[in-house]
């Protein structure tokens, strides 16, 4: 999921230490190597979320958990959003 985030332009947060794809992380880039560190993952998705308004999107969803479809949604959404352009 990084290298398509970054092929999708989505701020990505990677709560690991290490990555496979060290290129994808450029202090302009949409990736962030942040390790598993609790405050570190606070602060950075404080930082995401304050850019995107992922706050704002967040509070307006409310959904119970999902009973099965997701590849069909995911399908759709990626449909929507390639011809969205």
């Amino acid at each position: 999921m990084q290298r398509e985030a970054v092929w999708l332009n989505t701020p990505t947060l990677i709560l690991r230490d290490t990555t496979e794809w060290p290129e994808l992380l450029h202090p302009s880039g949409p990736s962030l190597l942040i390790g598993v560190d609790g405050g570190r993952v606070a602060a950075a998705l404080a930082t995401v979320g304050a850019v995107t308004g992922a706050a704002a999107v967040a509070a307006r969803v409310s959904r119970p958990l999902p009973t099965g479809g997701a590849a069909e949604a995911i399908r759709a959404a990626l449909i929507a959003r390639r011809f969205a352009r």
